[in-house]
C-alpha cells in the first residue's frame, strides 16, 4: 500500500474532533510498504484514537511519516498526558491499560499487526508531556521487492 493514502485516509476520521487538532506530514513520494491495507489502518486507528483519549481539553496530535534508511517512518506525537514509567514495559501486553475503559487489546494488537508486516514499533513517553508512537516499516523497492 501507499502509506500517504492509508494515512490520510485515517486521519481524515479523527480531523473533525472539537477539542483536539491533528495535522498530518508525508514526505513527497513516499514508497509503498508491504502491509494490509485494512489491517495498517486498523492500526493507525487504533493509535490514533489512544492519542485524542490521552489528550484532556485541547491539545494537537502531529503524524509525521518519512524515508528513512529504506523503512518508512510513522511518528504519531500527542499532547496528551503520557504514560506512566512503570506502566510503559507492559503497554504491548494484552489486556494491559492504564484506562477504566476497553479491553487493553489496542496496542497489543497494533503490534502483531507491525511485527507482521516485518516493521518495528516503539513509544516513548513523559508523564504530563504527552507520546510520541513510532512505526518503522521496511520500504518495497522495484527491484527487489522490499527494501
Amino acid at each position: 500500500v501507499e502509506p500517504a493514502n492509508v494515512l490520510a485516509e485515517t486521519v481524515e476520521l479523527f480531523r473533525h474532533h472539537d477539542t483536539v487538532t491533528v495535522s498530518l506530514h508525508c514526505e513527497a513520494s513516499l514508497p509503498r510498504v508491504h502491509i494490509d491495507r485494512e489491517e495498517f489502518s486498523r492500526a493507525l486507528t487504533n493509535i490514533l484514537r489512544n492519542a485524542v483519549q490521552a489528550i484532556e481539553g485541547k491539545g494537537t496530535i502531529t503524524i509525521t511519516a518519512q524515508r528513512e534508511a529504506g523503512d518508512i517512518v510513522i511518528r504519531v506525537t500527542d499532547t496528551g498526558h503520557g504514560i506512566p514509567p512503570d506502566a510503559l514495559p507492559r503497554i504491548f501486553e494484552p489486556n494491559f491499560s492504564t484506562k477504566t475503559e476497553g479491553m487493553g487489546l489496542g496496542l497489543a494488537i497494533v503490534k502483531k499487526i507491525i511485527d507482521d508486516a516485518g516493521g518495528v514499533i516503539s513509544i516513548e513517553s513523559e508523564e504530563g508531556a504527552g507520546t510520541t508512537v513510532t512505526l518503522r516499516l521496511p520500504a518495497v523497492t522495484a527491484e527487489t521487492g522490499l527494501a
